[in-house]
């Protein structure tokens, strides 16, 4: 039988290497994949000195079971971005005391349950560009240390501040994060936070918001909220806040000049909005994920420097999409079929693998740059 505190657990992976990195304090090891079980011996005489697992080089992992990773005393770190994870079980991390980050960043998980989290004393999530459209209750209860939780690029419709509004034995509400980061979600609803909390950063950008109200109790250093659908500045409470970026939405043009004053006399630094369009770690199976993206966000789209071998125009691309850019330079590319209802003004597909014209239809685009191709 093997003791929990010698091995971290990988359940039925699949692998494409042969070696799984794992650090200690002293040294960085190359450990053997043994058969299904991806059994992780963390050299048993020196378990305690676990510092970091990184899950980068396993591809398509796609289910963290229960007790995947438990008991290592002294673990800080755990690495897991872009690993074809899908699904998270409740208690796949436990009992890893001195944890203080996790990075399970371009991922394919789609819901976040209560107990894959729990308890854990980490200060940093990142489950940024996931396919996360559901938060179960209390998924992040007991994380009394966490202060940065990256959501952004997911497909959230809803977030609830409840979920962090843990109780102490006395009563009072608990809300620890200092930066919580919602950009380029679907939400069109934002369930009232709990008052007397500060944050020193708040991101809501390129999301379906209509009104945003924060309790008085609240403050926020820096808010950004540009790029959503508000008109009424009466639709939008934001007293305590240091800083706002608040442009790229459809204001109505009275309502928007009652608000630039209303912030002035409130001493509301105004913030610009930068568009964010880049999207990486982009390879052929990851179509599905950028159809998704493609559908949800704006006009611009950079996919450029990435390993796209294959776009899939069915799964990809719809008919009837207007886009302003579409960037897919330096990629793997060896053709592109856009639907005759899609129109694309600029278009990149330089330094690619595109031999011949046969294999590109493009034909609803103003302005092409295709050079650097083996024509």
């Amino acid at each position: 039988m093997f003791r929990y505190t010698q091995f971290v657990f990988l359940y039925n992976c699949t692998i494409r290497t042969k070696s799984i990195h794992i650090q200690t304090k002293a040294t960085r090891y190359d450990l053997c994949v043994v058969g299904k079980w991806c059994i992780l011996d963390a050299l048993k005489n020196e378990t305690t000195d676990l510092q970091s697992v990184d899950l980068m080089i396993i591809q398509t992992i796609r289910r963290l079971r229960r007790c995947t990773i438990i008991n290592f005393p002294n673990l800080k770190v755990i690495y897991g971005m872009n690993a074809g994870i899908a699904t998270l079980e409740a208690w796949s991390f436990w009992n890893l005391t001195k944890l203080e980050k996790i990075n399970l960043s371009y991922n394919n998980i789609v819901e976040i349950q209560y107990g894959v989290f729990t308890g854990l004393p980490i200060s940093f999530l990142d489950l940024s560009w996931n396919e996360v459209a559901f938060i179960g209750q209390g998924a992040f209860h007991g994380m009394k240390n966490l202060k940065t939780l990256d959501l952004s690029r997911n497909y959230l419709t809803l977030f609830d501040g409840s979920f962090f509004a843990v109780k102490h034995i006395t009563g009072s509400a608990e809300f620890p994060l200092e930066e919580l980061l919602l950009s380029h979600n679907n939400l069109g609803t934002m369930v009232p936070f709990p008052s007397n909390i500060a944050m020193t950063k708040l991101d809501l950008t390129d999301n379906w918001l209509t009104d945003l109200v924060l309790p008085s109790g609240m403050y926020v250093e820096k808010l950004r909220i540009s790029s959503n659908n508000f008109q009424d500045s009466d639709l939008l409470i934001i007293d305590n806040v240091s800083f706002v970026a608040l442009d790229a939405n459809p204001w109505v043009c009275e309502e928007y000049i009652q608000l630039l004053e209303y912030l002035l006399t409130k001493n509301i630094t105004l913030l610009k909005y930068n568009e964010d369009t880049k999207i990486y770690f982009l390879t052929e199976s990851g179509t599905r994920k950028l159809s998704h993206l493609l559908y949800n966000s704006k006009e611009k789209h950079n996919l450029s420097h990435n390993d796209i071998g294959a776009i899939i125009e069915e799964d990809t691309f719809h008919f009837n999409m207007a886009i302003t850019k579409l960037d897919l330079t330096d990629n793997l590319l060896t053709g592109l079929a856009l639907p005759s209802g899609m129109y694309v003004e600029e278009l990149r597909i330089s330094l690619n693998n595109i031999e011949y014209p046969d294999f590109l239809n493009i034909d609803n685009v103003s302005v092409v740059a295709l050079d650097a191709n083996p024509w």
